[in-house]
């Protein structure tokens, strides 16, 4: 019997998690150098050197932008891997639209919580 590993990759920076919302205001993330494109980058040629696939989940923070991010990952996992995008609920509907227009290229496989649940306002 062939084992089979399956892994995923969040890509999203140490300021972005949720556990840091209460800490670090979302209108200062622009202030915070990003750390998660390097280590994307870094793990990308790993997994080339070991001929490995991973899905990846990248914040739609880091992939409205770093659209190259997401380019170099589809480039590296080709269409058979899967690339998703989380707002975890922080756009309006006019900026959901938008980076969702801007994914396009990419083909990714959805859009998680872009827009605040049961929030009519932000329709």
């Amino acid at each position: 019997m062939t084992a089979v590993h399956a892994m995923s990759v969040d890509v999203e920076d140490w300021f972005q998690v949720l556990n840091m919302a209460e800490q670090i205001d979302r209108s200062d993330w622009d202030g915070f150098e990003l750390r998660c494109v390097d280590s994307t980058r870094r793990l990308l040629e790993l997994f080339d050197r070991r001929g490995a696939k991973a899905t990846f989940f990248c914040l739609g923070w880091i992939a409205e932008r770093m659209p190259e991010v997401i380019r170099e990952i589809r480039d590296a996992v080709g269409m058979e891997m899967q690339i998703a995008d989380d707002g975890h609920g922080k756009w309006s509907l006019p900026a959901a639209i938008q980076i969702a227009r801007a994914m396009e290229p990419y083909e990714m496989m959805w859009h998680e919580d872009l827009m605040p649940l049961l929030n009519p306002e932000a329709l």
